[in-house]
């Protein structure tokens, strides 16, 4: 993993992430966000090869089904448009 090659340099003072990421870590990250403060490059590719890892075991087809019909096709992204899928 990229991220084991990364050293943190001695004067980082911010939040550091382990998995798996507790609820403190959750609100630590938060409120060191909201002080407009950087989180060290090592735990940002932490973050995405973690998650990167974890996209890769989900499906990219989810079955469901309505009232009116057994089968409901969404194609293409929706970017969170709940209006669109509606329509």
């Amino acid at each position: 993993k990229m991220s084991q090659e990364i050293n943190i340099e001695s004067s980082y003072q911010g939040v550091e992430i382990s998995l798996p990421v507790s609820k403190q870590n959750f609100h630590d990250l938060i409120n060191y966000f909201k002080q407009n403060k950087t989180l060290h490059v090592k735990f940002v590719i932490y973050i995405l090869e973690e998650t990167i890892n974890r996209m890769k075991k989900l499906s990219n087809i989810n079955l469901i089904s309505t009232k009116t019909s057994k089968n409901l096709t969404v194609v293409g992204d929706l970017h969170g448009q709940l209006d669109d899928l509606l329509l």
